[in-house]
């Protein structure tokens, strides 16, 4: 009886421990920056879903670390769209960026006019276009009060 109680306890405790979830990285887990992060969406050109929920506390820091990776290079048609879609990420929700001067697009929109003047096709200026309306709409309603 007290193996029993014993191989009882066992399993239950392993099934608690396995559940736990960690808040602190292993130490041999990197510690991935917004930056890094960003370079990351750039590079493969699409944005996952937990990359998404980080970029959208970002606002216009988001569009800083994009300037930042775009300085002296040529951007190509997959970098001015996985540029968009970080950006439209960044001001889903202003009200939910972290830091209080980030909720303006004031880099962002610079950024917008630099992508448009970089891209060629008519169909991604239309893209530029259409993004830096949401952007100043998200921003326009993150001034009025909640209902």
């Amino acid at each position: 009886m007290k193996m029993l109680t014993v191989v009882y306890l066992l399993l239950f405790c392993s099934s608690v421990v396995s559940g736990q979830n960690r808040s602190t990285p292993l130490p041999d887990q990197h510690l991935v920056t917004p930056e890094e992060m960003i370079k990351t969406i750039i590079e493969r050109g699409s944005v996952e879903g937990g990359m998404q929920k980080q970029i959208g506390k970002m606002g216009d820091a988001a569009a800083v670390a994009v300037t930042r990776i775009f300085v002296g290079r040529d951007l190509t048609t997959n970098d001015l769209n996985a540029a968009l879609e970080i950006i439209t990420s960044s001001f889903a929700d202003p009200r939910f960026v972290s830091i209080e001067a980030d909720r303006q697009p004031r880099t962002t929109l610079l950024l917008l006019r630099y992508l448009d003047f970089w891209a060629r096709d008519p169909a991604v200026k239309e893209d530029i276009a259409h993004t830096r309306k949401y952007v100043v709409e998200q921003y326009q309603k993150s001034l009025s009060p909640a209902k």
